[in-house]
């Protein structure tokens, strides 16, 4: 009952009144809500319907509407989750975010790496055909493509707990043309109940990308170590609208039902989601419009490499890293006991390590040298061209 009551106490800190956060309010259409719902039944890999533009009408009207700054609309509720919806823009087109975001050898982590440790797709039906590279059929969408699969993801550290997850989720991704306005729609609905969070940590501020990941199950925020958190159910649906397909400029809308918590009780607020969306945006856009950003295959080289490494050399590079990881901690601060309690003997660390996990560290650290993160000294252990 103690515990209970300490969580009582901290939602109720943490979760001021919903209504003090709200803008103007647009609520969205009817039309538009039977196309959030026709999205939910055809992620199901048990769907053998055709996709039909005509029933996402109403949705794309809303995706294509301007609204003022500030503009908070209001999704219905499903699966018994907190909805929220969140949009921004990417100086992009359309068939550059697919080379880069949607390239079978580009993990989806490098677009996100504030949102996602690493993830990674399994076609259905037996089907042993990795991704399809979506970019080579934009020009020619005189029908839709869709693509379908299952993806192993496990989400980087939550800005307010600490925790990190890992799910399987249903996914389907639509590439196809309206009104001559490129689209891509984007599903993803988990299968089962993820599984338990554990521990993790930002080390230094969110936008460097530094994470450590301890597998200790439970939360990182004082007091709550002990929780077994759970997310229950989550589905989402992201759309890239290419304005002008002449103009580099795509408009991403996001639309997402979060269940999550423990004790079996959903303790996402909507503020939960907004903060999520921020920190995927700001990533996306931060590193999409970068300049010094390497070109896709370029990119998908570098991921190629590592993933191409025998065991024992990851693993040593993977030692490497968290001794880069530690060095990386400002002097005036105190270095977190879960990360010198793990990395004492990293042996013993990087031995319940998977390869997924192993390999998604050392991409992110080329990645962060390549925008210009992290100098030559802190990556000579990944030979880097």
């Amino acid at each position: 009952m103690i515990r209970i009551f300490i969580i009582l106490v901290i939602l109720a800190v943490s979760n001021p009144l919903q209504a003090a956060e709200n803008g103007p309010d647009d609520r969205i259409s009817e039309t538009a809500v039977a196309g959030l719902d026709y999205l939910i039944e055809f992620v199901k890999p048990v769907s053998s319907s055709e996709f039909d533009p005509a029933r996402l009408a109403g949705l794309i009207d809303f995706v294509r509407t301007q609204r003022p700054a500030g503009t908070k609309s209001q999704l219905p509720e499903r699966l018994e989750a907190t909805p929220a919806y969140y949009e921004f823009e990417i100086k992009r087109n359309l068939k550059d975010i697919l080379q880069l975001a949607y390239h079978p050898d580009i993990p989806f982590q490098m677009v996100s790496p504030g949102s996602m440790r690493f993830s990674y797709w399994t076609p259905l039906n037996g089907s042993d055909e990795p991704l399809p590279r979506l970019w080579e059929h934009t020009q020619e969408l005189t029908k839709p493509i869709v693509a379908r699969g299952i993806e192993t993801e496990e989400l980087s550290p939550d800005t307010f707990s600490g925790a990190y997850y890992q799910s399987l989720l249903d996914r389907a991704l639509i590439l196809f043309s309206n009104n001559g306005h490129r689209m891509l729609v984007s599903l993803a609905r988990q299968k089962n109940v993820s599984e338990i969070g554990k521990k993790g940590l930002i080390l230094g501020t969110d936008d460097q990308w530094d994470y450590f990941y301890s597998g200790e199950k439970g939360l990182t925020k004082t007091g709550l170590g002990w929780v077994d958190s759970y997310i229950y159910d989550t589905f989402s649906i992201l759309i890239y609208y290419e304005v002008d397909e002449n103009e580099p400029l795509t408009k991403c809308c996001i639309f997402k039902w979060l269940r999550a918590g423990w004790l079996g009780m959903n303790m996402v607020k909507e503020k939960h989601i907004q903060s999520g969306f921020k920190r995927f945006a700001r990533d996306m856009k931060r590193i999409m419009e970068s300049p010094r950003l390497p070109g896709p295959e370029r990119l998908a080289d570098m991921s190629i490499k590592i993933r191409n490494l025998p065991d024992e050399e990851l693993k040593a590079k993977m030692d490497q890293y968290l001794n880069q990881l530690a060095k990386r901690q400002p002097a005036e601060k105190k270095t977190p006991e879960l990360l010198i309690k793990h990395t004492t003997n990293s042996n013993d660390y990087i031995s319940q390590l998977s390869l997924p996990q192993m390999q998604a560290a050392l991409f992110l650290e080329a990645l962060k040298y390549k925008l210009g993160l992290l100098n030559r000294e802190e990556v000579s252990y990944l030979n880097l061209n």
